[in-house]
């Protein structure tokens, strides 16, 4: 079958969530008008037909749909594989036991231990936590732990990488923080030293416990040297992003409307890979003309980019060798 969508989708589908984490990007979307279940199974049904392979259910909390299940249900009889950004404080056996059966690849994130955990997700939502993922560990649900890298727990994400290791997370991934949605009012972003002590602890930690770690959103990271860590660039994916109320982002941090998926998948998937600020982000900036793995990084994270410069294209302010900034 010919494409003519993307071949992965996130979906932010709710803005709706039972914590307030005091770095969420997502919390700029927690007042969207969610798109209806039944606008939500066609277009499901659309991007099947358009060759979409998989769609990631994330929020705010998906579990607060409702009708999620309906529409996990139905992302895995139209055939594509459905995954699920979750912080397990709604789960329970029967949505552990129907996760199983429709095998449904979980997400869900940590900060640290318990003391670390609730200064950043709240009072009482350690034991949730746990229960949660034992539920998952019980009925065999597969599931990956992403460590957000805020200033509440940048230098203890050792401690954080050794905890999901051994609550038997099938993979870990870290994200840095970023200045969207409520990191902006708490100041709770990373800055480029904190972000490099974190790496560098999280380097030695993976090899302590012979794993390797993804870090999203951080394409430069081969500048680094480090051995444990892995790193991708989303310019390379083939993905796009959609919000609450059905618009089409030009990334899920940044509330930059590029279409309407109601629009169709086809019309929206073109739309955002002509759209002037995504072709901009394509460009190599000038300040990484000359960088060793410009090939690889391409700029680093657009988003972050745009957020600090206002402009694209234009070098990611985390990156080790652009000179000192304050975003």
């Amino acid at each position: 079958m010919e494409m003519s969508g993307p071949e992965e989708i996130i979906w932010i589908i709710t803005g709706a969530c039972n914590l307030n984490c005091p770095y969420c990007y997502a919390k700029q979307y927690a007042d969207e008008e969610e798109i209806s279940g039944d606008a939500v199974l066609e277009l499901l049904e659309e991007a099947s037909n358009e060759g979409v392979s998989e769609v990631n259910f994330t929020g705010g909390e998906p579990l607060l749909r409702k009708d999620i299940f309906r529409i996990l249900r139905k992302t895995v009889d139209l055939g594509m594989d459905a995954s699920l950004f979750t912080n397990l404080m709604k789960m329970n056996r029967d949505k552990a036991v129907e996760l199983c059966k429709l095998d449904i690849y979980v997400l869900t994130s940590l900060d640290g231990p318990r003391t670390v955990y609730e200064r950043a997700k709240g009072s009482g939502s350690w034991d949730r936590f746990i229960r949660g993922v034992e539920l998952l560990r019980e009925h065999g649900v597969p599931f990956h732990i992403n460590i957000p890298i805020s200033k509440i727990n940048y230098s203890v994400v050792g401690e954080a990488l050794r905890t999901a290791d051994k609550l038997g997370a099938r993979s870990v991934s870290m994200i840095p923080s970023m200045a969207y949605g409520s990191s902006v009012i708490t100041g709770s972003f990373i800055t480029k030293d904190e972000l490099i002590s974190a790496l560098r602890i999280a380097d030695n930690t993976a090899e302590e416990l012979g794993i390797k770690v993804s870090v999203w959103c951080a394409p430069f990271l081969g500048i680094l040297g480090l051995k444990n860590l892995r790193y991708g660039n989303c310019r390379n994916w083939s993905v796009m992003d959609i919000s609450p109320g059905g618009r089409v982002l030009l990334c899920d941090v940044m509330d930059v409307e590029v279409a309407d998926i109601r629009e169709g998948i086809a019309k929206a998937w073109e739309k955002l890979k002509e759209h002037p600020l995504m072709r901009k982000a394509m460009e190599l900036p000038e300040e990484c003309r000359g960088c060793p793995i410009s090939d690889i990084c391409l700029g680093g994270c657009y988003a972050r980019a745009y957020n600090c410069w206002r402009k694209l294209p234009s070098p990611d302010p985390l990156c080790p060798r652009i000179r000192k900034v304050n975003c």
